[in-house]
């Protein structure tokens, strides 16, 4: 939800599940944050793989969804099994695409929709102590 000029700062998100958090590090790739939440069965057993997760992709600036390049594409994509890890990388072709590792162990692509015109390039920084 976009709040400018309001106390809060800029802007929130309100997850449409009751169970809904994040509980993995967004990404944020070219103008898109791309969140990835996890909604735990509640009547799993503990320490069970049970539940969903949901991919959401932002305009890292407003917060407001990324048109999705394609129209198959989402602005959200929910998934069966709690994801536990994600990794964003560029293909040859400059196409951003995400790979989700579910509990169980299962990978799951999806395209990141880009919400800039920038194309991707290398990029390196470094922290320096004294």
């Amino acid at each position: 939800m976009w709040n400018p000029g309001g106390d809060l700062g800029g802007w929130y998100v309100d997850f449409p599940s009751t169970n809904e958090r994040v509980n993995l590090d967004p990404q944020l790739v070219l103008g898109t944050l791309q969140v990835i939440t996890n909604s735990p069965d509640v009547t799993a057993s503990c320490g069970g793989s049970g539940g969903t997760s949901a991919s959401y992709q932002f305009k890292f600036d407003t917060g407001l969804a990324v048109k999705p390049n394609v129209i198959s594409a989402n602005f959200v994509n929910y998934y069966q099994g709690i994801t536990v890890g994600n990794v964003i990388f560029t293909t040859p072709s400059g196409k951003v695409n995400s790979i989700n590792t579910s509990a169980t162990g299962n990978k799951m692509s999806e395209e990141v929709n880009i919400s800039m015109g920038a194309k991707s390039k290398r990029n390196a920084w470094r922290s320096l102590r004294r």
